[in-house]
């Protein structure tokens, strides 16, 4: 998710003519572009970085989703991973954009310390950005959210298939919209989005059979969210578990694969 969303935000910056690039976990290393051409980056930033770069203050700061991931490395804690995560909302300058439908990126919403804005699948409140019917809705970077709203795009308009990747798409337009971004340039940015390899990508029909490389959905969470996009699966898996059981991912998917 997390990468799907930074790669929208450069779409986004881009429709909205800001020299950008991505950056950090994906695209260029943060220290090879912050002396760059650029007047604004999208930057994707995982648990290590956060936990290891405390002086990092962005100027907002998305959080999609916590689910268990890297626990290896973390001793097992999910807790602690969850607050590596929230560093990314650790400074009060920052603009904190959090996933109203996730329980624990709630959590660690509730405690930000700057302004907070949130996203959702459904209808949005004041002060967050969700969907009206096949619209993405804004209600939080507009005058007296109380009483208004502005369409930013349609659900049409995110060429990857998932109800995540509209989550996806909502999290990059909050992001955009905090620094001023126009809503005809955030429906812009998402209609000339190209997605990465790997992501959902498709690879080809072969006997009515449809082939899907998502190989970089390397988490229980990212594979759950890859599966659940699609009707009837079947499903080739390797590689490294991360000390994460998946049978939460088999008993989700079972019907579907």
């Amino acid at each position: 998710g997390e990468t799907m969303t930074t790669l929208m935000l450069e779409s986004i910056w881009r429709a909205a003519g800001h020299q950008t690039v991505s950056a950090g976990n994906i695209g260029s290393a943060l220290v090879e572009v912050v002396n760059g051409p650029y007047d604004v980056l999208a930057v994707e930033l995982g648990s290590f970085p956060l936990h290891w770069s405390p002086s990092v203050a962005p100027h907002s700061a998305a959080v999609l989703n916590v689910a268990p991931d890297h626990l290896d490395w973390w001793g097992g804690s999910f807790e602690q991973y969850s607050a590596a995560k929230g560093l990314a909302f650790a400074h009060p300058d920052t603009v904190a954009v959090g996933n109203a439908d996730d329980a624990e990126t709630t959590r660690l919403l509730a405690r930000a310390p700057g302004r907070r804005v949130s996203f959702t699948l459904l209808s949005p409140r004041p002060h967050q950005l969700g969907i009206v019917e096949d619209l993405l809705v804004d209600r939080a970077f507009v005058d007296e959210p109380e009483h208004n709203a502005v369409e930013l795009a349609s659900v049409a308009d995110v060429p990857v298939p998932g109800p995540h990747n509209v989550a996806n798409a909502l999290a990059a337009a909050a992001l955009a919209r905090s620094f001023g971004v126009e809503p005809a340039a955030v429906a812009q940015g998402l209609r000339t989005f190209t997605p990465a390899g790997h992501r959902i990508a498709d690879v080809g029909e072969i006997d009515g059979v449809r082939y899907v490389d998502d190989s970089k959905a390397t988490s229980p969470h990212a594979a759950t969210a890859s599966l659940t996009s699609f009707d009837s699966i079947v499903w080739i898996a390797g590689g490294l578990g991360k000390g994460i059981p998946f049978d939460d991912v088999v008993i989700a998917a079972a019907p579907r694969l």
